[in-house]
């Protein structure tokens, strides 16, 4: 008859053999960008996707060790973003995806050459943008109402915005500390913790004042 001891030893699950770099690297490259990179959440979730997206079509149509991916299978991958109708933008950001993945395997010793550099990536049009005119701008600055606490923060961030030329993160992280009336120059951080020191108009810092 067993024991109690003999018993639990029985029940005790084996454990977790946890995937080498070479057969799941996907998690270290993801952790390297969070911890050496310093990408911001967007950037890491879109990596994400796109490496997510290679690896699976790659364990359905070239399978095998991540070390014997050539020059036609990312060929082959770059036909098949093609019929999934993307745009060409779309496709860029996929390959330059993928070349820092590689970079990444590099660096690991998992590959030895940086296939992905080899691919022509699809042309892109010279798009030229749509702006506002000055009109739409006042009007754009002076929707939010002045007598309403939230209304004065739109206003004061969205002139702050179009002030600066920061990204909404940034303004939204800003601090009264980093904001300099006398010289009239705005502290802000920007991706991978970057400090920067920009100029803000008098409009705007009259704005923030109030």
């Amino acid at each position: 008859m067993a024991t109690d001891d003999q018993s639990s030893r029985k029940r005790r699950p084996p454990p977790r053999v946890r995937p080498s770099r070479e057969s799941d690297p996907v998690g270290p490259f993801l952790h390297y960008l969070m911890a050496e990179c310093r990408v911001s959440p967007n950037t890491l979730a879109a990596y994400r996707s796109d490496i997510t997206k290679f690896t699976r079509w790659r364990s359905a149509h070239a399978p095998g060790p991540i070390g014997s991916i050539d020059i036609a299978t990312l060929s082959g991958y770059i036909d098949y973003l093609g019929l999934q109708d993307l745009a060409p933008s779309s496709i860029c950001r996929h390959l330059a995806s993928l070349s820092t993945f590689f970079r990444f395997l590099i660096q690991e010793e998992t590959i030895s050459e940086n296939v992905a550099k080899l691919l022509i990536a699809p042309r892109l049009w010279d798009r030229l943008p749509t702006v506002l005119g000055p009109a739409a701008v006042e009007t754009l600055l002076t929707t939010p109402s002045p007598d309403t606490p939230l209304g004065r923060r739109d206003r004061a961030a969205m002139e702050t915005l179009y002030a600066t030329g920061c990204r909404a993160s940034e303004v939204a992280a800003l601090r009264p500390g980093d904001i300099d009336f006398d010289s009239g120059t705005v502290r802000c951080i920007g991706k991978g913790d970057k400090e920067r020191v920009v100029p803000i108009g008098p409009r705007a810092r009259s704005i923030l004042a109030d």
